[in-house]
């Protein structure tokens, strides 16, 4: 939230957009609290040229893979490293 007036609030979106909320609008609103998550998803893509050595890519996807199965803090279910695209100028 980043100002309560009188007739309405402005609420900064996950996207860092503003956006203006009558306040009557709120009463009739579901409104999803971000921060009580149990758990959080972190995206993250790394950007490795393709001239790499593709047997130490494969070795690095499998010490992140195992980093994340190994962190306390991660979900042990949903944890993912892999490479995803092949393009003309790297790895993704």
């Amino acid at each position: 939230v980043i100002d309560i007036g009188i007739r309405s609030s402005r609420v900064r979106t996950l996207t860092r957009t503003i956006v203006t909320v009558p306040n009557g609008d709120f009463s009739s609103m579901q409104i999803e609290n971000f921060t009580s998550r149990d758990m959080f998803q972190f995206l993250h893509n790394l950007y490795i040229k393709r001239s790499a050595d593709i047997n130490e890519i494969f070795e690095m996807v499998n010490d992140l893979d195992t980093l994340l199965k190994e962190h306390e803090l991660t979900n042990k279910e949903w944890n993912q490293a892999n490479i995803l695209e092949l393009r003309q100028d790297c790895y993704v």
